[in-house]
């Protein structure tokens, strides 16, 4: 902003406390009108427009900060190309945003948003270290120690039932579930004759009884919870984060 001429702006700098409060009335009683100033904030709004040495490095500022987002976005993930085949992971720009790939693509096809993800850069390659973003939707979230790519899903489910509670994930070709934590509500389980400790609660879910609220398992297309009968209907609104990778894209 070097380029902007306020020397040729004298009517600013000679500005006074009296100047902006002079009124056509002393009369209090009277809405002030303001006068002298109207003057010089008209002069300097014409000098803005009429400096085109100020709006073209406005103009030209704007341009470079545009390209360099751009040309930054495109170092790091070329188009979206029709004919273009991709693998797990890769990211591609696409109507302006960043995508990573979530099934492969052997050869070209049409745009596919069931295929991709959109990705926030502080994910990128962060392996999980980005921060966490607990989603429905599956997300790509690092690698594996064995190289395969890592998922990550949160599953609900409403609860209020107790045994074994079976609920589907729905994912694709689940291969190795390498993480399940969760969450409850508890609205107050039945210890003997008192209804005891409403509120969050993670998974395991421990009673002062030895009774346990926890996930049993991870098959290829659903998550079991047991929940002992002296829960009853009490324990509600599950959450389970799964991470794990795929036997197949």
């Amino acid at each position: 902003m070097s380029n902007v001429r306020f020397s040729q702006l004298p009517t600013v700098v000679a500005l006074k406390d009296s100047d902006i409060l002079a009124i056509s009335s002393p009369d209090t009683s009277t809405p002030p009108v303001y006068t002298s100033a109207q003057s010089p904030i008209s002069q300097v709004a014409a000098k803005i427009v009429e400096d085109t040495t100020f709006t073209t490095s406005l103009n030209t500022t704007n341009k470079t900060v545009a390209g360099s987002i751009n040309e930054t976005l495109s170092n790091f993930a070329n188009d979206y190309s029709t004919s273009s085949a991709y693998a797990v992971g890769d990211c591609v720009l696409y109507a302006g945003s960043i995508y990573q790939c979530t099934t492969a693509i052997p050869s070209g096809e049409a745009w596919d948003s069931t295929h991709w993800t959109q990705i926030k850069a502080v994910d990128v390659g962060s392996g999980g270290g980005g921060g966490v973003h607990y989603s429905f939707d599956e997300r790509v979230i690092g690698t594996w120690v064995d190289g395969s790519t890592l998922y990550e899903k949160t599953i609900y489910n409403a609860g209020g039932t107790y045994g074994t509670i079976s609920i589907a994930h729905n994912i694709t070709n689940l291969g190795h579930c390498v993480s399940a934590i969760g969450t409850s509500y508890d609205i107050g389980y039945q210890e003997g004759s008192q209804r005891i400790g409403a509120g969050d609660l993670p998974l395991p879910r421990v009673a002062s009884d030895g009774n346990t609220v926890g996930i049993v398992g991870v098959n290829s297309t659903e998550i079991n919870l047991m929940v002992p009968s002296a829960f009853r209907d009490s324990v509600t609104d599950i959450y389970i984060t799964l991470q794990y990778t795929k036997s197949s894209s």
